[in-house]
C-alpha cells in the first residue's frame, strides 16, 4: 500500500508557524546569534551636572551567520542620566567573528543612586528586534557650598560633597 504525502508538503509550512506561535518552536531570540559583554557597566560616584569617562561594550558575532543590529539606545528608569558618547553598531550587519562598539558616560542630572539600561536591537527572523539590556547603575552627588565665618568678621565658602541632597546654610 502506497501513500501519497505528496497532499501534506503544504500542510508543513502551517504546521512549523503554528508551533512557533503556541511556543513550541524555538524561539526568535534564539536565531540573533549576537551577544555583548560586559552585560552591565557600572560606574563611579559623579557630580550632577559633570560627566564622566566611557566606559565600552561590545557587541559581537560569535556564530556562523549574520547578525543585524536594529539601533543603540537608553532606556530604562533614569535614561537621561546617561549618554551614548560614541558607537559604532548602529545599522551593522555584523558577519561571523565581528564586531562593534558602544560607548557611554555617566552625566547625572540629579543626586543619589541612577540606573538605566543601554538597549541595542537586534533583527531576528521575521524582522522582529529583540534587544540585548545592558544594566547601567551610578551614583551622583551634589555639591553645594556652605558659609563660615573666617577670621576678621569676613564670610567665605568651602565645597562640600554631600550624596544625594543639597543643602544650604
Amino acid at each position: 500500500m502506497d501513500i501519497d504525502l505528496v497532499p501534506f508538503r503544504r500542510l508543513v509550512p502551517a504546521v512549523l508557524l503554528a508551533l512557533g506561535a503556541c511556543g513550541l518552536w524555538p524561539t526568535l531570540a534564539a536565531a540573533t546569534p549576537l551577544g555583548a559583554a560586559p552585560s552591565s557597566l557600572s560606574f563611579a560616584q559623579e557630580l550632577v551636572g559633570k560627566t564622566s569617562s566611557s566606559q565600552g561594550v561590545s557587541v559581537s558575532n560569535p556564530l556562523p551567520g549574520r547578525g543585524q543590529v536594529e539601533g543603540v539606545s537608553i532606556g530604562g528608569a533614569d535614561p537621561d542620566d546617561f549618554e551614548i558618547t560614541a558607537e559604532s553598531c548602529a545599522g551593522a550587519a555584523l558577519e561571523p567573528f565581528e564586531g562593534c562598539e558602544v560607548e557611554v558616560a555617566f552625566a547625572p542630572q540629579a543626586g543619589g543612586a541612577r540606573s538605566a539600561v543601554l538597549e541595542i536591537g537586534l533583527e531576528g527572523e521575521a524582522t522582529l528586534v529583540v534587544p540585548l539590556a545592558i544594566a547601567l547603575t551610578g551614583v551622583s552627588l551634589f555639591f553645594a557650598a556652605r558659609s563660615f565665618i573666617a577670621d576678621a568678621g569676613k564670610t567665605a565658602s568651602v565645597g562640600q560633597r554631600i550624596a544625594g541632597l543639597a543643602t544650604a546654610s
